[in-house]
């Protein structure tokens, strides 16, 4: 069985750290928050599905007994509305630059 591919893109993990949180709106730098975590010990990593969260925001989404599911219905909200979240971070980072065609 072949194993699960990394995608890595510093670039991309620049451009989330400049956008405000998309929880709580607080203003930029964010950290970028991978929605597939990479578990323990796991070597793969998707830069791709990431969203910038500030640090309260990051460290509550990571704080014990808290997972994604719960996250989002604190906050009233579903994995479509993530979805579109991701989505839409990916069309304004490949709008901005002709040369990211190639870095996907």
């Amino acid at each position: 069985m072949r194993g699960h591919q990394k995608h890595v893109n510093e670039e991309y993990l620049a451009y989330i750290r400049e956008l405000d949180c998309v929880r709580c709106e607080a203003s930029a730098p964010s950290d970028p928050h991978h929605i597939v975590s990479r578990g323990w010990r796991e070597p793969t990593r998707n830069d791709w599905l990431s969203i910038p969260l500030c640090r309260p925001c990051h460290n509550l989404l990571e704080s014990p007994g808290m997972d994604l599911k719960r996250w989002l219905d604190g906050m009233k909200l579903s994995e479509v509305w993530l979805a579109e979240k991701v989505c839409e971070l990916l069309v304004r980072f490949f709008r901005g630059s002709d040369d990211r065609e190639r870095a996907f």
